[in-house]
């Protein structure tokens, strides 16, 4: 019992201490609506993590929080990636926090997400796809990630989509879809 609870400690010990509460409290100052948003502190410290200029970056808080003083609440960011693309728009002026932020931003969550990608890559990319080109290997690995949303989607209507917007193709997708299920209703009643 005491051996179970001595690692728990442990594991909550290595989790959010040291660099990982570092982290942790640097992506939270750098959240628009945190209560702790451009804290200097935090982002300081997030950055030495990662080889940010000190002096650079407590200038760049500083004219940071005075561009979002000045700025109406409407049109501030709300979230992180709006603040990513907000800053990415002046990134000359803010180089050690775009860089952050996007650091943040691209931070895994946990080893899961990572771990789920590599084995749908597995499975898309086997040995009869190994030509195949890098766009469509991304294509393939976001609907193969993310499995459950896309089997959701509307074939139907992401083709008639197609069609509507793209008329000057030579055949229509609509009518290769229905010719498609036609044979694989035959196919299905044939075994």
């Amino acid at each position: 019992m005491f051996s179970v609870i001595d690692r728990l400690k442990k594991e909550i010990e290595r989790r959010f201490f040291n660099d990982n509460k570092i982290i942790m409290l640097g992506i939270k100052a750098l959240v628009p609506e945190s209560t702790t948003f451009l804290k200097t502190a935090d982002i300081v410290a997030f950055g030495r993590l990662y080889r940010s200029k000190s002096q650079d970056l407590k200038i760049e808080l500083e004219n940071m929080r005075r561009v979002f003083a000045r700025k109406p609440d409407a049109s501030k960011p709300k979230t992180l990636l709006q603040l990513q693309q907000y800053i990415s728009r002046v990134a000359d002026a803010f180089y050690e926090m775009n860089r952050l932020i996007k650091i943040a931003c691209t931070l895994p969550v946990s080893t899961c997400a990572c771990e789920r990608s590599f084995s749908t890559l597995r499975i898309v990319k086997n040995y009869m796809r190994t030509t195949m080109v890098q766009n469509r290997l991304q294509s393939l690995m976001i609907l193969g990630v993310h499995s459950r949303r896309s089997r959701k989607l509307d074939l139907h209507n992401i083709v008639e989509t197609f069609d509507t917007l793209y008329p000057q193709t030579e055949f229509s997708c609509t009518d290769v879809i229905k010719t498609y299920y036609h044979y694989e209703l035959i196919y299905h009643i044939l075994e």
